[in-house]
Parts: C-alpha cells; structure tokens; sequence
C-alpha cells in the first residue's frame, strides 16, 4: 500500500465521528499468510495496522486468498486491542485448478460492545452458516463485556437453520 494511500485513508477514517465504528478494506489480508500459496500478506502490514488503528478502525477486512480468518489483535501482537482482522473466502466459483477453495461470505453485526462475525460458506443449493466469532469493541475483554450480558450466544460450532439464499447455475 502506497504510503500516500495509507496517509489519505488514515485522515478520512480519522474524520468519522467519534462514535462511529470505523471498517477498512484491503485486498491483501494483514494477518496469516495461506496455506496452501505463495500468496503473502500486505508488505509493511505493521505501519498499515499501526496507521489504521492509530484512526479509530475497528475492523479490518480482506480477500486475496480465498480462506477464512477473523482474529481480534491481541490474537497476533500484543498492544493491538480494539480491533478485529478477517479475511473472506472468495465469493464466487472457485478459480480454475482451485475447486478446493472456499466459497462463502463473511457476515458483521455490529452493537454497542461487540463485533460478531458468522461465516456462510456454500453447501449446495444454499449458503450455510458454518462459525460464528464474537469479539468486544474496545480495550476490554469478551469476559468483561459479557459479565453484564446474559444473553445465549451462538457458538462455532452449532449449525444454525436460517433462511438460505440459493444461487443460480449458470
């Protein structure tokens, strides 16, 4: 990322007002490098990540490589609360010679004091919810938010029947 581009989108996410929540998108993901590539995450991605959380973003989402991550700072380095990094799988059909690749989308829903990110990945016909991550929008911890929630959450593991959106074949 150009550090110009960098500078330009730090002063407008800085411009927001305080209580807005903050969301930047990049091709190439900041976080774990795939897999099963040579694809390699954003060059300079500590200035990035610094810049970006330096304006208030919260959240940072990516693509590039077709599998799904979401991890709250802490996660990776230690002095980055406050905000969450995800990766997308690709949404369309998978690319030539990569029919392994993940197909799906990645949901937010944002309150007063979490962030919560489901995974719909493609089950044919329909998209099926597959994970959900729930994490706390500030400096606290999930623990602390929820001492005063006694809201059920849903877990990664729990395969949720909702309303499923069907794509059509070509």
């Amino acid at each position: 990322m150009p550090r110009a581009e960098l500078a330009r989108a730090a002063a407008r996410l800085a411009e927001g007002a305080p209580d807005a929540f903050r969301v930047a998108a990049l091709h190439h993901p900041l976080t774990g490098a795939p897999w099963r590539s040579r694809k390699r995450p954003l060059t300079r991605r500590a200035t990035v990540l610094a810049q970006l959380q330096a304006a208030g973003t919260e959240l940072i989402v990516a693509g590039h490589i077709h599998q799904v991550s979401a991890c709250a700072g802490p996660e990776f380095e230690l002095g980055r609360e406050g905000v969450v990094l995800t990766t997308a799988p690709g949404l369309g059909r998978p690319r030539p010679r990569r029919s392994h690749e993940a197909c799906g989308a990645l949901l937010y829903t944002i309150e007063t004091q979490t962030l919560d990110v489901a995974t719909y990945l493609w089950r044919q016909p329909t998209f099926a919810l597959t994970g959900v991550r729930q994490f706390a929008r500030s400096d606290s911890t999930l623990a602390e938010v929820r001492a005063g929630d006694s809201a059920p959450r849903a877990t990664a593991t729990e395969n949720v029947s909702e309303p499923a959106t069907t794509v059509p074949d070509d």
